[in-house]
This record gives C-alpha cells, structure tokens and sequence, in this order.
C-alpha cells in the first residue's frame, strides 16, 4: 500500500470557459468550444417555445470563490470571465428586465399557465479521457438558486459517452444583496468523487442539468458554473505504479507491471514468499530511470513455490533508497476451479483486496452485501483465465460482517469478510 502523506491531487482536465466581451452575449452553450473541444445541451422531456437557455458570456462573469455575483451587464462592463450559466432567452414574455435574453444567470420562472418557458435541458462537456488515472473527481464553483426541486440545478457525469447520465444535487448557495434583476448568488466551490468506473476510462462526461416547472415562482440566480477541474490521485513516490499482476502458465509465474512516470529509478526488486512475513529475492529488473511515460514491464519467476504464494514489489533509486509497492498472490497449480482464494481488508478506509481464481477469461460482476442483505457496492471487472486480483474501493460504514459476491455469466460464488 502507497501511504495517504504520499499521494496527492492532480488536475488533468480544465474548463474555465475563457474570457469575452459582452458582446459575446447570448452565445448558446452548443456554439461554444474551448481547448478541450466542443460542449452540446440536450433536452430532456419536455420544453417550452421559451424555454431557458444554457449560454456562455460572461454576462455572469466568474467572481471567484466566496464572492457575489456580477457580470459585465452588471456593476462592471468590463469584466470578461466568462461562465456556463442559465439565462433566459430574448423576448422571455415573463421577464421584462431582460428583454434582450442572456443578463446572466437571471431566469424567466414563468406564469404558471401556459408552459411556455418550462425547461429541462442538459449542457454537458466533450469526453474526458481517464486512461491510466485513478480516483477521480470533479471540483468546480457554482451558484444556484430557483426553487426547491422544481426550478433547480443538477451535477451530472456519464461513464460510457452519454448514453446514460447519473444526477447529483447541488446544493442551494448562499445569497448576496440584490442585484439587478434580482437576488445575487455567492459563488460556491465543491468536489465530487467519480465511482471506480471512472477509473482507465477514455469515456467519461460531465454535465450540468436545469429543471424549470413554469411555476411563476423561483428566484435568481439560477445556476451558473464556472472553472471545472477534473483531478485524480497520485503518487509523490518515486515510482507512480498503475498495476502489478502475476500469472502462473504451468511452468513459470509471468509477472507484470506498468508504471506512469518514474524519478531517478534505478531497478525494481520482486521477492516471494509463502506465508507474506518471510521474504526471499526472486529477481530484479532495471527501471527506466526518469520517465513521464508509460512503462510496461515483464519478467518470469522460473522456480516459484507450489500452491498459494506472495510476491512483492519494490524499487531502489540511484542513491540506494528503497520503496515497497504492491504485495499480490499467485497460485502455482493447475486447479482452474472459479473460487475466492482470499480477501483482506485492515478494519480502515483501505480498499479491499481480493485474490480469484477465474477459469475463462471475461467479464466479472463484483458486489458487496452488508449484513441486512442490501448491495452496498458493485461494479463490473475484466479478468483473464487464471489469478486475478482486484482492489475494490467500497465505503463501508460501520465495523461489520460482509460478503464478496462474484459472478460471471455462467456461476457466481460468494465470501465472506469482517470490517
């Protein structure tokens, strides 16, 4: 295990939706595109002949944390930040003050008749690639108002490109002195972490959801979003290691790792042991040196213990300096019987790791089943013919017996395992 004082953040993702004029104003969401490529808006049910609109202008300039809202319509034409906000569009029969559409994250609540601005739109960003990042999240500042749950702004993020989206809400943000079309938001900060399978995924998108029920009741701002950051975890170690996996083949134990960037690495040293106390070298490699890129490595175990035993990784920098890494489990043997060899967890917030033995290679279903019966965690792995290992980051909350439930499309098998 990587110790928490060595891991830190990462931003690999921005959007701070660049700087403008006014006359940037009414500039719909869908015609904007930035360095990471193009944003679209897609309706979702049903929407008014003036519905609002999703722009981005910096009509609600972004303030910056802690501040008030304000825009270049507003105390200062001069401001040019531009944010992705929720405006009404020209001619909105229910807002007078703004009848040339877009005076920032202002909106039309409607009368509560004819449906005309009832909305329901989604802006969401291009893909984000994930590849080879891990425990990712999503961090930007926000302001939002309206009403309830029926004129209100959702978090959303899709995991395959789209096609389906899950929905967090964002909470209401505290409120300034009124501006001039109303009350002004006070903009917020929050992060969101992404479910593992965000984690390697070139697929991922963020988007940002307005509800408006035509109610004639809600109040400004409605949402507006500024300065996303997608970050994920790494390593301030020499060595950033992405994987360690280990195979017997009936003759030898073929071990594998890949790493992100190394610093100064000198050579990885692979032990093994059969009981994970008592460590005997079985092999070192040469490492890349300085790197910034992904490496893979391969090397063999040709004298490996029978039946269940541990290898360990670790790597020595030029100056001698030595860092474990990752300790996995392989099982020298021919049995090919689809079972849970061991599952080990250390009563905290760290993962848990579980050793299978998969017969064919293909997709397996995790889930984690508290006492009461209910599935707390689940998710959806690759696994190759033989031993696979899989570190599976549930949250559990409270010290109890838990089961492991693993399934392929042909038998499933269960363990038991105490946090």
């Amino acid at each position: 295990m990587i110790p928490d004082y060595a891991l830190s953040q990462t931003v690999f993702w921005t959007e701070d939706f660049g700087t403008a004029t006014c006359a940037n104003r009414l500039t719909a969401a869908s015609s904007y595109s930035g360095v990471n490529g193009a944003w679209t808006i897609t309706s979702i049910g049903s929407n008014g002949i003036a519905a609002n609109q999703w722009y981005v202008s910096p009509t609600e300039a972004g303030m910056g944390v802690g501040n008030c809202g304000d825009g270049c319509l507003g105390t200062n034409p001069l401001l040019n930040n531009m944010t992705l906000h929720v405006g009404n569009v020209p001619q909105s029969p229910n807002f007078p003050l703004c009848p040339g559409g877009d005076c920032g994250a202002a909106y039309d609540a409607g009368d509560g008749i004819g449906n005309i601005v009832t909305t329901n739109k989604r802006a969401e960003s291009p893909l984000i690639n994930c590849s080879f990042r891990y425990t990712i999240s999503v961090n930007f500042n926000y302001i939002e108002n309206g009403e309830g749950a029926a004129d209100d702004g959702l978090f959303c993020y899709s995991l395959n490109g789209g096609s389906t989206w899950t929905e967090i809400n964002t909470s209401k943000s505290a409120l300034c002195a009124g501006g001039p079309f109303g009350s002004q938001g006070r903009w917020t900060n929050v992060t969101y972490a992404l479910p593992a399978g965000a984690n390697n995924n070139p697929n991922v998108k963020v988007g940002f959801r307005w509800i408006n029920n035509d109610s004639g009741s809600g109040f400004d701002p409605s949402y507006g979003i500024d300065d996303v950051k997608v970050r994920f975890l790494t390593s301030t170690l020499p060595v950033e290691l992405l994987s360690f996996t280990g195979r017997y083949n009936g003759q030898s134990v073929e071990l594998r790792w890949m790493t992100a960037s190394e610093k100064n690495n000198a050579y990885f040293t692979i032990e093994k042991s059969s009981d994970a106390r008592i460590w005997e070298k079985a092999l070192t490699h040469a490492g890349s040196g300085t790197s910034t890129q992904t490496n893979s490595y391969f090397d063999e175990d040709h004298h490996p213990f029978a039946g269940l035993s541990y290898y360990r990784l670790s790597q020595t920098d030029f100056d001698g300096t030595r860092t474990d890494y990752k300790i996995i489990a392989v099982t020298a043997d021919t049995d090919s019987e689809f079972r849970i060899l061991s599952i080990k967890n250390n009563f905290s917030s760290s993962p848990i790791e579980a050793v299978l033995m998969i017969p064919s290679a293909g997709n397996v279903y995790l889930e984690i089943v508290n006492a009461l019966g209910r599935t707390i965690h689940s998710e959806q792995r690759f696994a190759g013919a033989g031993l696979n290992h899989f570190t599976v980051r549930a949250e559990l909350s409270q010290r109890s017996i838990y089961i492991l439930r693993v399934r392929t499309h042909h038998e499933a098998i269960a363990g038991k395992f105490v946090h």
